[in-house]
C-alpha cells in the first residue's frame, strides 16, 4: 500500500444545478478522478468539447480544469494524494478523457470509497485505500488496453484477448501456434506479432508460464505423481516437463505416491 495515499474528498453521483461550471485554472492541488454518467462540456487545450455519457478523466494536482453541465451536471469523483512515483508507474494519461468498458465497476468503487471514507468501522481507512487502488489499477489497465487496441483496431484487440483467455484457461490442451493463428484468421507471423504487441510476451511463453505455475501447485498434493502432474498441465512427454520445471524452479519436480 502506498504510504502517502490519502483521500481528500469523495462524492458519488452528485447532482449540481444545471449548467454548473467548475473552473480551476491552477488545478485542485491533488489528484482527481472524475466519472460523468451524463454528457459534459470540458475544455482541453483551449477548446471546449462535449463528452459522451460514461466518460472518465484524471487530473494531476496542477492541471487546468474547466467543465460544465450539458445542461445536467452529475458526477462521481475522488480527490486524493499519492506519491508521484507511484502515479507515474501507472502510466495514466492525465487530462485525457476515456470511455472504459467497465465504467460501472469504476463508479461503484467510488461508492465504496465514499462509504468507507465516512465510516467509523474497523479497517474503514484501509478498505477505502484498497478500493481507490483498485480503481487506479483498473484505469491503468484500461489505458494500456486502449493504447494497444488503437494499434490494430478494437475488433482485432477483442478477438486476440478472447483467444488468449481461451488458451490460458485451457492450458492442458496441446495448443500449436498454427491452430491459434487459424482461430484468429491470421498468418502465423502476423498472429505472433499482434500477440506480442498486445500482451508483451509470446503466446508460447505465456502458455508455458501458466503450465509451470499450475504444475507447482499440483505437486503440493502428494497424492499426485510427477507423470500425472505433467499430463494435467498439457505435457505428454515427461522428460520435456521435467526439463522445463527444473529450468523454472531450479529443482526437478517431485511428486508423491498414491495410497495403496
Amino acid at each position: 500500500m502506498n504510504s502517502n495515499f490519502k483521500i481528500s474528498r469523495c462524492g458519488y453521483m452528485i447532482k449540481e444545478r444545471e449548467n454548473n461550471l467548475i473552473y480551476r485554472p491552477d488545478g485542485s492541488g491533488d489528484y482527481l478522478f472524475l466519472f460523468f454518467p451524463e454528457g459534459m462540456y470540458i475544455t482541453l487545450d483551449g477548446q471546449e468539447f462535449l463528452l459522451r455519457k460514461h466518460a472518465c478523466i484524471f487530473y494531476a494536482p496542477q492541471d487546468y480544469q474547466r467543465f460544465r453541465g450539458c445542461p445536467v451536471f452529475v458526477n462521481s469523483y475522488v480527490h486524493f494524494t499519492a506519491e508521484k512515483t507511484y502515479m507515474d508507474s501507472l502510466h495514466i494519461s492525465f487530462g485525457q478523457p476515456f470511455y472504459p468498458g467497465n465504467y460501472e465497476i469504476l463508479n461503484h468503487l467510488i461508492l465504496e470509497i465514499q462509504r468507507e471514507n465516512i465510516s467509523c468501522n474497523m479497517y474503514a481507512e484501509e478498505l477505502a485505500y484498497l478500493a481507490l487502488q483498485k480503481l487506479l489499477l483498473l484505469s491503468s489497465r484500461q489505458f494500456a488496453f486502449q493504447s494497444s487496441a488503437e494499434l490494430a483496431g478494437n475488433a482485432v484487440w477483442q478477438q486476440m484477448e478472447q483467444l488468449r483467455l481461451e488458451m490460458l484457461t485451457n492450458y492442458d490442451y496441446p495448443w500449436t501456434m498454427q491452430e491459434l493463428a487459424d482461430k484468429a484468421a491470421m498468418s502465423r507471423s502476423r498472429f505472433y506479432a499482434c500477440y506480442k504487441e498486445f500482451f508483451g510476451a509470446s503466446p508460447k511463453a505465456e502458455l508455458l508460464e501458466t503450465r509451470m505455475a499450475e504444475a507447482k501447485l499440483i505437486l503440493t498434493n502428494k497424492a499426485i505423481t510427477v507423470q500425472e502432474a505433467a499430463l494435467k498441465c498439457g505435457f505428454e512427454n515427461l522428460s520435456h516437463f521435467t526439463r522445463y520445471y527444473k529450468k523454472y524452479y531450479g529443482v526437478p519436480p517431485r511428486g508423491g505416491m498414491r495410497e495403496k
